[in-house]
């Protein structure tokens, strides 16, 4: 009987670990934005510099960057595809508005309003997300209001949107987790 009991509870422990980490889509890196309660899963191959990276990071020499800068730039995170394809900058703000609570055209009329371009609108658990592109074809935007928290998640391809990016900006993007729940 003795036996069981410290399986029974290295068990237990397991199932409770399981439960409290965040399961993340393999290959993915998990970027916390502490001010906002936000969570997000990136892809692997993405060098990530959030306002929390610690000073001596060697990525932060890499790309020339501090967290100074990003702050300036009024920038919560931004990554660097490690092939130089494209970047990816988040900017946050407090929001009042929530997409939620919008029809589908009075969003398309948000964009439409913001950059004259057509958009796609698309739901995940938490939030509903405008994406559209730029008209030069190099920068894919997402955006929402959800929680309080007005989103915004730009891709930057300077040699041109290619096939899968659009898809890679929405995976971001459904993974976000503004601590809504379900």
């Amino acid at each position: 009987m003795k036996r069981k009991t410290p399986r029974t509870i290295l068990s237990l422990l397991l199932i409770a670990l399981l439960f409290i980490t965040r399961a993340l889509p393999a290959g993915a890196t998990e970027a916390q934005i502490p001010e906002y309660g936000l969570f997000l899963s990136l892809p692997a191959s993405l060098d990530v510099i959030t306002r929390n990276t610690p000073p001596d990071d060697p990525v932060l020499r890499l790309y020339g960057l501090s967290t100074d800068q990003l702050r300036r730039e009024g920038l919560y995170l931004k990554a660097y595809d490690v092939t130089g394809e494209y970047t990816l900058a988040l900017s946050l703000s407090q929001s009042g508005g929530d997409y939620n609570l919008l029809g589908e055209a009075e969003l398309l009329g948000i964009a439409s309003s913001q950059n004259g371009a057509k958009a796609e609108v698309f739901y995940t658990s938490q939030a509903v997300f405008l994406l559209y592109a730029n008209t030069e074809g190099t920068r894919l935007t997402c955006q929402t209001q959800a929680g309080g928290i007005g989103f915004t998640l730009t891709l930057s391809a300077p040699s041109g949107l290619k096939p899968g990016m659009s898809s890679t900006l929405k995976a971001i993007a459904q993974s976000a987790d503004f601590g809504l729940g379900q």
